[in-house]
């Protein structure tokens, strides 16, 4: 859990306020507590639904794009599904950051909402 939370505070420190960060974690923890789930595990578990096992990569080719999978490294895999996972939370402007994140995350961990559809629609741009 160390490394994926000092992943999500890099990814949501804004001009180096990490106590900021840090706060906006501590109270989507203490919600997921509240609604009696693991936070560890159910944090885990949604970084483990929407993580990618590559990267799509848009290259020209003639007069056509094309796209190329390519395998990216587990770091790499990590901070996407983190970003992915921030992002959908991001896009829920009527309540507030801390909850809309909780809730993304329990999305995530059931395999539903915008973060594990959008590791869908990646997979849909390659036809797998």
């Amino acid at each position: 859990m160390k490394s994926i939370e000092r992943n999500i505070v890099s990814i949501l420190t804004k001009n180096g306020k990490k106590k900021v960060a840090f706060k906006i974690i501590e109270t989507s923890i203490k919600i997921l507590l509240k609604k009696k789930l693991n936070p560890i595990k159910v944090f885990e578990q949604a970084i483990f639904n929407v993580t990618p096992s590559f990267e799509v990569k848009k290259y020209k080719r003639g007069n056509q794009f094309l796209f190329l999978p390519i395998v990216s490294s587990a770091n790499r895999r990590q901070k996407l599904a983190i970003r992915w996972l921030i992002n959908s939370a991001k896009l829920k402007k009527t309540e507030p950051f801390c909850i809309a994140l909780s809730n993304s995350v329990i999305d995530a961990a059931s395999q539903k909402g915008k973060a594990f559809n959008q590791k869908l629609s990646l997979y849909k741009q390659i036809n797998l």
